[in-house]
This record gives C-alpha cells, sequence and structure tokens, in this order.
C-alpha cells in the first residue's frame, strides 16, 4: 500500500513539473518566424508570425515549442522553434499586449541618379577689328622725282584691340636708282613703323555689308637707307637712319578666311639736304591671311 503512493506521488510531480515546464507564454523576436505543423523543418508551415506576436505555449517537443493558433490561421495548434521566440511572463505578456505590433522597416529606397549639369556654355570670343598677317604691294602715284621711290613692298602684322582699334607693326623694303651720263645712285632701304588703326565693320549697321570693313590710321618709326653713288671717277657710298610717318586710309573685303586690302598711304621722311623734300603718295593692294 505504501509503496503504492510512494510511486503515485512520483508520477503526480513528474505532471505537475512539465506542466510548469511547457506552461506560460512565449513571444516572436525575429521580423518573419514560421509556424509549422510538426515539430521539424520538414513540417507544412500554417502560420507566419512576426515580431512581436505573442503565442500560449501548450507543450514542448525538443526544440520546438507547441502553441495555440488563432482561428483563422486554419489550425488549432503548430510548432516554433524556440530559436525565434522568448518566454514571458504575465506581466510582460500584459505589457506586450498594449504595444502596437512593429512594423518592417521599410524596403531601401533606389538611389536617384543625379541627372549631369550641363556645363555652361563658352561666351563667343568678342569681334575683333583686324588680326593676323598682311602682304601689301604699292604703286607711286604722284610724279616721279629723281630720287622718288616707284613702288613700295609692304609686310604688315596686326592684332585686333576691340571692335573698333587695332595695333602693329609694318615694314616697308624698298630700292631705288637713277642714272645719267655724269652721275648715278641706287639706295637699298626699309622704313619700319608702329601703326595704330581705328574702323568699323558694316555689318554693325546692315548684314548685307558685313564682308565690308573701312578704316584710317597712322604709323611712326625709323626709315634706313643705305646708298651707293657714282660721280666719273668718284664713288662713295653713306648709311643713315631718318625719322619717319604715315597715313592710311582704306577698306577691307572679308571673303571667307581672306582679307582683300585696298588702301591709300601717304609717306613723309624727315627732311634732309640730298632729299629735300620726301612726301610720297602710294595706291595699295594687298591681302591678309
Amino acid at each position: 500500500m505504501k509503496k503504492s503512493l510512494v510511486i503515485a506521488a512520483v508520477l503526480l510531480s513528474s505532471v505537475m513539473i512539465l506542466s510548469a515546464a511547457t506552461a506560460g507564454k512565449v513571444r516572436v523576436t525575429v521580423h518573419n518566424a514560421n509556424v509549422r505543423s510538426q515539430p521539424s523543418l520538414a513540417g507544412e508551415i500554417v502560420l507566419k508570425a512576426g515580431m512581436g506576436d505573442v503565442f500560449e505555449v501548450t507543450g514542448k517537443s525538443g526544440g520546438w515549442f507547441k502553441v495555440a493558433l488563432p482561428a483563422e490561421a486554419g489550425a488549432r495548434e503548430g510548432y516554433i522553434n524556440e530559436a525565434v521566440v522568448e518566454t514571458v511572463t504575465a506581466g510582460e505578456t500584459a505589457k506586450a499586449a498594449a504595444k502596437p505590433r512593429p512594423e518592417p522597416p521599410p524596403p531601401p529606397r533606389p538611389a536617384k541618379t543625379a541627372k549631369p549639369v550641363p556645363a555652361p556654355a563658352k561666351a563667343a570670343a568678342p569681334e575683333k577689328l583686324f588680326a593676323g598677317l598682311a602682304l601689301k604691294f604699292g604703286i607711286q602715284t604722284t610724279p616721279a622725282a629723281d630720287f622718288a621711290d616707284r613702288w613700295l613692298l609692304a609686310l604688315t602684322y596686326e592684332k585686333g584691340i576691340n571692335p573698333f582699334l587695332a595695333a602693329g607693326v609694318e615694314i616697308q623694303p624698298y630700292f631705288r636708282s637713277y642714272s645719267d651720263a655724269e652721275f648715278s645712285a641706287s639706295t637699298l632701304g626699309a622704313n619700319l613703323f608702329l601703326n595704330a588703326k581705328g574702323g568699323v565693320n558694316l555689318g554693325r549697321f546692315t548684314e548685307k555689308l558685313k564682308f565690308l570693313t573701312p578704316y584710317a590710321g597712322f604709323g611712326l618709326g625709323p626709315a634706313f637707307a643705305f646708298s651707293n653713288s657714282k660721280a666719273g671717277a668718284e664713288k662713295a657710298s653713306s648709311a643713315d637712319f631718318r625719322f619717319a610717318w604715315h597715313l592710311l586710309f582704306g577698306f577691307e573685303v572679308t571673303l571667307k578666311k581672306l582679307g582683300l586690302i585696298y588702301e591709300i598711304q601717304i609717306l613723309k621722311v624727315s627732311v634732309a639736304e640730298t632729299d629735300p623734300d620726301l612726301t610720297q603718295y602710294f595706291m595699295m593692294v594687298g591681302v591678309r591671311f
């Protein structure tokens, strides 16, 4: 009789210990947890639980809690792995029930590709009066004196300052000669001028005359000459520097990348004893590259 009472007491104690171990509730600790029909990964998924969901524990099988499921799950009981839940007390259960179910964080938004910012358009270079190299040839228009030049060659380089002004340098090599029965002389020389010009492209007033640019200018500089003379049996040679200036009046016709030049030059060399008057007038034609 006593032995039967001891066995009954042991069985009752085991049931009470088992009930204590399985009683209570568990709370899901991950965003998505699977509740399965069997305590195995092979079991069918009967419910998707979210973080914070609380279930009442009705038993335990290995590493799986047997929990009671809500009516909408379609099954009365299921199994959830202990790795995705934590046990909660009665007080914690009440607090958890009062808290709203946390929502999963929103998926990251795709990064917006920044639109390339167009580079600011470069401002057009301001139009200038003249620029470049020009070659001109001139013929004297005044009656030729004994020592007067018959022709004049000019090489000019100019740079535009703005649409109305230009500056440059011009070199004018020349040769002249004179002879009769008793006397002969020849001179090789060059004039070097620093020029300033003012003008305007008529395209500013009418598109039809965009090709035409009238101008006027002046230049100052030295005049170099090397002379040989012969009178009978006597020969002489000399070299001298003088001061010279000239005035320019003309126009330029632009044809694509070339400029055609028509110009009148009035040239004056400083008075010398041998050449008392060296004011000359030349009609010049040329081309600008």
